[in-house]
């Protein structure tokens, strides 16, 4: 499937300073840094999704300007392509074109401007894919079989984070 690509030249205008490293896990630091990208705080409290699934990781924001649309940004271009590939087939909006923007000054150096309604389906289709046992053996073995980049380093932030959740209600990390 082709996706239409732009390039935005953006440069961030603030520079945040890196949280101090926790725990034994060092994407601990990057999940518990905020980042200033979409507008003041008191906008982002309600804005903001984490998704971790077996197309990819995604941040998803809610589009300031027009509440019925998102942004699903990903760090991936690969996890980008699947969601639009699932989004679209699962969407009964016809209207919508996935247009995949290329943003490499950002944090999230890949998007999709996104009808909210478009994400919900998407989320939907998900749920009723939903046939393993398993979530990081399923993740391997459907990295592995994509060939996808990054395998491994997405395996073991998979396996870290189950680490972390298996250690969070006692507060032992």
């Amino acid at each position: 499937m082709a996706f239409k690509r732009k390039t935005y030249l953006g440069v961030r205008t603030q520079v945040h300073a890196q949280p101090r490293q926790r725990h034994g896990f060092p994407w601990a630091r990057r999940i518990l840094h905020t980042n200033n990208d979409v507008g003041p705080l008191s906008k982002r409290r309600n804005g903001y999704v984490w998704l971790v699934n077996d197309d990819g990781f995604f941040s998803t924001v809610q589009d300031y300007k027009d509440s019925e649309w998102v942004y699903v940004r990903g760090r991936s271009e690969t996890d980008i392509e699947a969601f639009a590939a699932v989004a679209q087939r699962a969407t009964s909006n016809d209207s919508w074109d996935a247009e995949i923007v290329h943003t490499p000054q950002r944090d999230y150096a890949w998007r999709v401007h996104t009808p909210r309604g478009v994400w919900a389906e998407y989320l939907v289709a998900k749920v009723d894919d939903l046939g393993y046992g398993n979530f990081k053996n399923h993740c391997a073995d459907r990295w592995t079989a994509q060939d996808r980049d990054f395998t491994f380093e997405r395996l073991e932030l998979l396996n870290d984070a189950w680490m972390l959740f298996n250690h969070w209600p006692d507060h032992h990390l």
